[in-house]
């Protein structure tokens, strides 16, 4: 029978206080007027400081910085999805929209209203914008092209689907998420059964690290619009397609579509005819994400 250990090593506290801290320094550079409504600004300030501050602590002791530094990774990866659920959620966008207006709203009302008015166009150009970025699009008067790179990226990522088999996969974030988690002690105890001398940080470490990497990188394929939309535009004539119908296609049915289903059967929100009302566990949600974006002053979220 082998052992687990909870010695902590000056990384791995380091790495601890840091990680503590950083919502705090998250919540004070989203303050900042020079960085107001730069999400992903705010989140690199927070983690290039949250990096620097754990360095300067845990240079002195190098035998332990790779797993304090796998450590907090995890922990950024970690509060970057949390961050991106909170200014980008698109279903906690249309929770907000519910919440704002006050009444049910059937299903145009919804997306009219959506993100303070901007509608479902502003999803699509946000998309868009970030694909452009990247590399990965171009734009050709009201047509959309994929660019050498974003063919290849288009290829891999339906390479990757149909591998996965994600098209049929309904459940398939609950079951990873919860393999995860189920694997984690099953791994330890595995182990330390086997005879293995166990450090719990480093194997936390390496473990939380690695499985969140993955659950990212599994996350964008089965969910990820920009990856569909580069996927669909790889077998259109030319590798090209008018906006519009990427708009139709993408965000105003198949994905907005889903995310009403998703509210419903969640309980967020229930049907009164054709118009959607939030229900108490809905308004609940609601109430705690205007808190959270209060306390790390997000105006709008989609």
């Amino acid at each position: 029978m082998g052992e687990l250990h909870f010695a902590t090593s000056t990384p791995i506290a380091a790495a601890l206080a840091v990680i503590a801290a950083e919502p705090l320094v998250l919540a004070a550079l989203a303050r900042l007027h020079s960085l107001r409504g730069r999400n992903a600004a705010q989140f690199g300030g927070m983690a290039l400081a949250g990096f620097a501050a754990w360095l300067a602590a845990a240079w002195q002791a190098p035998a332990g910085m790779p797993h304090g530094l796998l450590l907090l990774l995890a922990a950024d990866l970690f509060y970057l999805e949390i961050w991106g659920l909170l200014s980008r959620g698109y279903t906690l966008g249309v929770l907000a929209t519910l919440a704002a207006a006050g009444r049910p709203l059937d299903a145009a009302e919804i997306a009219a209203r959506y993100r303070g008015g901007a509608g479902l166009e502003w999803i699509l150009r946000h998309r868009l914008s970030g694909l452009a970025a990247a590399g990965l699009v171009a734009a050709r008067g009201d047509r959309l092209e994929l660019t050498p790179l974003g063919a290849a990226v288009g290829r891999c990522s339906g390479a990757a689907r149909a591998l996965l088999k994600l098209e049929r996969a309904r459940h398939a974030a609950p079951v990873a998420i919860g393999a995860a988690v189920a694997l984690y002690p099953a791994v330890l105890l595995a182990l330390i059964a086997l005879g293995a001398q166990l450090e719990f940080w480093q194997y936390t470490a390496v473990y939380s690290c690695l499985t969140l990497a993955v659950l990212m990188a599994f996350g964008a394929l089965y969910k990820s619009v920009s990856l569909r939309m580069l996927e669909f535009l790889l077998g259109r004539p030319g590798r090209g397609a008018p906006a519009q119908a990427l708009l139709e296609r993408y965000v105003a049915s198949e994905s907005f579509a889903h995310r009403l289903a998703v509210i419903e059967s969640a309980g967020f929100a229930a049907r009164e005819g054709e118009r959607f009302a939030l229900t108490p566990r809905g308004r609940a949600v609601a109430r705690a994400v205007r808190g959270l974006h209060a306390l790390y002053a997000i105006e709008r979220i989609g």
